[in-house]
């Protein structure tokens, strides 16, 4: 009898029941051979749909490869670790003329930490294409630590020429008076001391003439020269200037001039005084001169 029960209830799981009838829905029990014809006349099977909403969607676990379309969202859960198992090497050449625009220059801001070292490792050719304008804003205040002591152990008017004599020093003042009519006169002044040479370096000359008269110096020497007497006279014009006047009748007039002037040892250095008539009614009257030459004798080679 349990057997029979047991078939009744797949039949009716077959049958699509979820549960099985009570004893007293079955009434007499056919034969086993009733109840196998009676499985045979189960209707077939047909296909459910399921419809849930949104809010309370059916639970679905995915066999095998599963295709996903939309957006899907993906957050990373823990650290990632990403090794590269080996680095390919890339070259990389340049294929015609870069073009680099800058569209601002940033202001870069730089101080030197510790100084700096530079080493030029070979010489190297520098050629500058064109000269650049440089604007110097400001000069550094340069300081000097220490000055060290400067000493003079030779007193720079005895340096002398190398091979040159001892020079001695020389000078000599004359003075003229002049006459009524004298014009043109000429004093023979010094003869320089034979086996010495004479150097004259600054002539200084007063002079004292009628008002509207001019006056001044010339100096002359004897040189040697390629004439029959083997000598030559030559000249040096010591210009004057009016600086004043002594009185209503008298003009003063002097000169101060460096001049670099030879003379042998026994030629005369002659001095020559002058005065011409400018704005005065003439050339006559009283005057006076006194002149003054400065330098140096040495040895004559």
């Amino acid at each position: 009898m349990q057997i029979h029960e047991t078939l009744v209830a797949a039949a009716f799981l077959l049958a699509g029941c979820a549960t099985p009838p009570a004893d007293s829905d079955l009434g007499d029990v056919e034969p086993v051979a009733s109840t196998r014809q009676a499985a045979a006349t189960l209707p077939s099977p047909v296909d459910v749909r399921v419809i849930n909403p949104d809010s309370n969607p059916v639970k679905t676990a995915s066999v095998g490869t599963t295709q996903v379309a939309g957006n899907v969202g993906a957050s990373q859960d823990g650290p990632w670790n990403v090794g590269i198992l080996s680095m390919p090497t890339v070259s990389s050449a340049q294929s015609g003329p870069w073009n680099v625009g800058i569209l601002s220059m940033p202001t870069v801001s730089a101080a030197q930490s510790g100084p700096w070292s530079m080493t030029l490792e070979g010489a190297a050719d520098v050629n500058v294409l064109g000269t650049p304008t440089v604007n110097v804003a400001s000069l550094p205040a340069v300081q000097i630590s220490s000055m060290p002591p400067v000493n003079v152990t030779v007193d720079p008017g005895e340096i002398h020429v190398s091979g040159e004599s001892e020079r001695i020093p020389f000078g000599h003042t004359i003075n003229y008076q002049l006459v009524f009519n004298d014009i043109n006169p000429a004093v023979g002044d010094f003869v320089v001391p034979a086996g010495k040479r004479l150097v004259v370096e600054h002539v200084t000359a007063l002079a004292e003439v009628p008002t509207g008269q001019i006056a001044w110096v010339i100096l002359r020497t004897v040189v040697e020269d390629d004439s029959p007497d083997g000598i030559d006279i030559a000249s040096w014009t010591i210009p004057m200037t009016r600086v004043g006047a002594r009185d209503a009748a008298t003009d003063v007039w002097s000169a101060s001039q460096p001049v670099r002037i030879y003379n042998a040892g026994g030629r005369l250095l002659q001095v020559q005084f002058q005065r011409l008539q400018g704005t005065a009614a003439s050339l006559n009257g009283f005057g006076s001169f006194q002149v003054s030459t400065s330098g140096y004798l040495i040895d004559e080679p």
